[in-house]
């Protein structure tokens, strides 16, 4: 159905072509691209803004590395064989993340801060391009073989120039010149689900696991394994998870006393977070109208809001891996995309760069408008709203809302938190729409058979 080549016809300037034709006819792949090609560039220059902006790499005093630094320090205790105290907020001031983590990073802890920062910057622009291409495979996997047509340096162009866009925002920025990890993030990730699409369910739980022990955020999508009955991946992630627990509890430096301290400690650096919402979550949104509207209502309250609508999304997407037509159909990826999203917003820990997870279920949903739109040539309020709710996400500048939402000023409060919304409602429309479209879709045991069988990257042909 997918390889059916549909064309539309396109008026371009006659020129001297000697032939005397005045249009040819543009396949929807290249007008497809075109329009990528545009949105890529955008994305591009995000990118070379971030790693060329003047003085960036050099004012290491300053903003730069800010959010790693935490990581240096807990790792410099490791060194001195006191890995307990790095979640001693008296010691090390904002470690949020797991001992495996810090016990990871002692390499650079033993350069001086300056050079490790440098280092870390270029890596994590390393590991940003290597999310790029897990995200450009993860489209492949996708979208229909019209879409993958065009090729450049032997790789889909359509693909390439859409996991560009999508896995390069405007937040880029605020990702490597803070020190974040979340494009480590964005890759294992990343990975995790073209093994999914694969039928590598074991590596794929040991990745969503090794993510999870950077930021806890993914650990939730081992619920899914279970209700999809992908038992050899939740069996790999768990096994993942006790491995890592075991070789830094068996370092002396770290021991099981960093484990039990990780809870306490992370709880206390949270704290100012919830009490400020100064972030892009649901919960932020709510809290800013809360305290608008009613102001003996605390901004705590606006967490169990978030959670109230996100929990339900969630459950939405397990519940349809208890139906066997989607089990066995290529479908699934969706519920487990939706999933993902809906963790996503569940959480009141998401700041901008935070968005950047955002981007697989961002390309799987604009895989699917893709396959429909070839399909039935119908542009309708579906396609609409999932291209606009993955540009917001793609293209969403950095801006001042989240101070602008703290103001004293009613209109420019309303503003900047109109601006702090727009990312969370685009991803809670990406995962609205991924449900509707498993509710409504019915796949075909023979397409699921048909998909079965074809190899990693092989494209079904029409007879």
């Amino acid at each position: 159905m997918f390889d059916t080549e549909k064309r539309v016809s396109v008026r371009l300037p006659s020129g001297n072509t000697g032939g005397g034709e005045g249009a040819r006819s543009w396949t929807a792949a290249e007008l497809v691209a075109g329009g990528l090609l545009l949105a890529a560039c955008g994305a591009l220059s995000n990118y070379l803004g971030a790693i060329l902006r003047p003085n960036a790499l050099g004012n290491v005093s300053g903003q730069f590395g800010q959010d790693i630094l935490p990581a240096y320090q807990a790792a410099q205790q490791i060194l001195l064989g006191h890995g307990p105290a790095m979640y001693d907020p008296a010691i090390v001031h904002g470690y949020t993340y797991s001992p495996f983590f810090a016990w990871l990073f002692t390499p650079f802890a033993l350069l001086p801060w300056r050079t490790a920062i440098i280092v870390w910057f270029l890596l994590s622009s390393v590991w940003l391009w290597i999310a790029v291409f897990l995200l450009e495979r993860i489209f492949s996997e996708v979208a229909p073989a019209q879409l993958r047509s065009l090729r450049i340096a032997r790789l889909p162009l359509i693909p390439a120039l859409a996991a560009i866009w999508i896995g390069i925002p405007p937040s880029v920025q605020a990702t490597l010149e803070f020190g974040q990890v979340d494009y480590i993030n964005l890759a294992l990730l990343a990975g995790a689900f073209l093994c999914l699409l694969r039928r590598r369910d074991g590596l794929a739980g040991a990745l969503i696991v090794l993510a999870a022990l950077l930021k806890i955020t993914p650990i939730g999508l081992l619920a899914v394994f279970v209700l999809f009955r992908r038992w050899r991946a939740l069996a790999f992630g768990a096994l993942t998870l006790v491995a890592c627990i075991g070789v830094t509890s068996l370092d002396p430096r770290v021991g099981i006393e960093s484990w039990i301290r990780m809870q306490q400690g992370v709880n206390a650096n949270f704290a100012f977070i919830f009490v400020v919402y100064s972030n892009e979550s649901l919960a932020s949104v709510f809290a800013h109208l809360v305290t608008l509207l009613h102001h003996h209502l605390t901004p705590q309250r606006a967490e169990y809001l978030g959670f109230a609508v996100a929990i339900p999304l969630f459950v939405a997407a397990l519940a349809f891996g208890l139906q066997r037509r989607f089990r066995e159909s290529p479908d699934w990826i969706m519920a487990v995309a939706a999933g993902l999203g809906a963790v996503l917003l569940a959480s009141p820990l998401n700041w901008d760069h935070s968005y950047v997870i955002a981007a697989i279920p961002a390309a799987i949903l604009l895989g699917r408008i893709a396959t429909k739109w070839l399909a039935t040539r119908r542009i309708g309020w579906f396609e609409i709203v999932g291209v606009l709710s993955a540009a917001t996400l793609a293209s969403w500048p950095l801006t001042a809302g989240l101070a602008v939402a703290m103001t004293s000023s009613i209109a420019l409060r309303l503003s900047g938190i109109a601006l702090i919304s727009a990312r969370p409602l685009a991803l809670l429309l990406i995962v609205c729409l991924l449900l509707w479209d498993l509710w409504r879709s019915h796949p075909s045991e023979q397409g699921a058979k048909i998909s079965a069988q074809l190899a990693p990257g092989q494209v079904a042909t029409p007879e």
